[in-house]
């Protein structure tokens, strides 16, 4: 299961998610999931450190939930700040090919149709 999460800018004021929204979401993950994907579609900047960016979009990009080697969980990020709505959808799209990589080399996860 993918646990996904929106991130509105209501006030349009565009404000990044910085190193303490990332260790409040990593606190929060910890106490209410125990999944290990996470989508999460931001009309705001990411402005933290993030371990990777898709090769098929600079927009998405993925961050590790710790350091330690037995920690599978990772986030999966869509930057759409700026964006018009009509551009969402390609920049998800290639969020799932993130997610859909990861699962099938970390967690044992074979694509359908494979046995």
């Amino acid at each position: 299961m993918v646990v996904y999460e929106e991130v509105s800018d209501y006030l349009k004021k565009k404000e990044p998610l910085t190193d303490k929204w990332w260790r409040e979401y990593c606190d929060a993950k910890d106490q209410i999931y125990h999944e290990n994907l996470f989508l999460v579609l931001s009309e705001r900047p990411i402005a933290f450190a993030t371990d990777g960016t898709s090769r098929d979009s600079i927009r998405v990009k993925w961050k590790r939930f710790s350091d330690y080697q037995y920690d599978k969980r990772i986030a999966v990020f869509v930057d759409l700040c700026g964006l018009d709505h009509t551009d969402w959808h390609q920049h998800i799209k290639r969020s799932r090919n993130v997610l859909l990589d990861y699962a099938i080399d970390n967690l044992q996860v074979k694509p359908i149709g494979e046995d």
